[in-house]
């Protein structure tokens, strides 16, 4: 099993991790869109959680909710969403699985 875990930025860039790229997909066309590139691919699908960043407004902690969207042995795609709209917000991920030999 191999892993890559990692710190996306609000803005597509990497905050932090290593064995990945990310960008922010789309800018000025829609908000909070994201793809993640690993620089080996898995053997197959990886298992991908995600977690938005918390952002506090007044006395108020807003949890945004992070969605896989789609993914692949070399990449995913993360969405980050309020209840109601998508929005930019950095995230934090972990992808698990099988490199190829």
């Amino acid at each position: 099993m191999f892993q890559v875990v990692g710190k996306v930025a609000s803005d597509g860039s990497k905050r932090s991790g290593a064995g990945f790229s990310s960008e922010k997909l789309r800018p000025g066309e829609t908000k909070g869109h994201y793809q993640v590139t690993f620089n080996d691919p898995f053997v197959s699908e990886p298992v991908i959680l995600v977690t938005a960043n918390v952002k506090q407004q007044g006395n108020y902690d807003v949890a945004f909710n992070a969605t896989v969207h789609s993914a692949d042995t070399d990449k995913f795609e993360v969405q980050i969403q309020s209840p109601e709209t998508p929005l930019e917000c950095g995230f934090d991920f972990i992808a698990i699985g099988v490199l190829e030999q």
